[in-house]
């Protein structure tokens, strides 16, 4: 897994200005009703749970708290930021979530789409959210420890990349699958 840290302040105003219309609107949106337990989101990310399920592919996190979302203009802009990173790749959105504080996403390893990924995660405080990953056999916790964090790993159908993500802020990660294209 590699992480690239950077401070684009365009990109963190574009981030605040989409949060700012997202809050604006949201009533619309749908919490689930655990979104803001805590114990409930340490609970699965965990590495006691990961041993639970490291036996078995579980591709898709079987439990998460969060809001997905669309940010169509936002999305080309970070495309467009993306495609400077890796030209003659094909950059593909993978999800767009926002994480309240309690926010998480289980285990999983996406081994149902193989693929490098890309995540550009947007915090509002830095060290209360990280992205957890094993690395032999041991839980690796990654601190969101900047404003904006760019993180890129490969998700294998044959060596599988267990992650899961935990917030204690509201985090905003902008998910991207990247192929090449030559």
């Amino acid at each position: 897994m590699t992480s690239i840290r950077v401070n684009y302040k365009s990109l963190l105003n574009d981030c605040r200005e989409f949060e700012n219309k997202l809050l604006d609107n949201l009533s619309r949106i749908q919490k689930s009703e655990n979104s803001l337990d805590k114990e409930i989101a340490r609970n699965y990310t965990s590495y006691e749970n990961w041993q639970t399920l490291s036996t078995t592919d579980s591709p898709v996190a079987k439990h998460k708290s969060l809001i997905n979302f669309k940010a169509q203009d936002l999305n080309r802009n970070l495309i467009r930021f993306l495609l400077e990173m890796f030209p003659n790749h094909s950059i593909n959105p993978s999800g767009h979530f926002l994480y309240p504080p309690g926010g998480y996403m289980s285990w999983h390893t996406n081994s149902d789409f193989p693929s490098s990924r890309v995540y550009i995660t947007v915090v509002d405080q830095v060290n209360k959210s990280c992205f957890k990953y094993i690395k032999n056999e041991s839980m690796v916790e990654d601190w969101d420890n900047e404003p904006i964090v760019i993180r890129q790993f490969f998700c294998s159908d044959q060596d599988l990349f267990w992650h899961a993500v935990y917030s204690e802020c509201n985090r905003y990660s902008f998910g991207y699958r990247i192929y090449d294209l030559r």
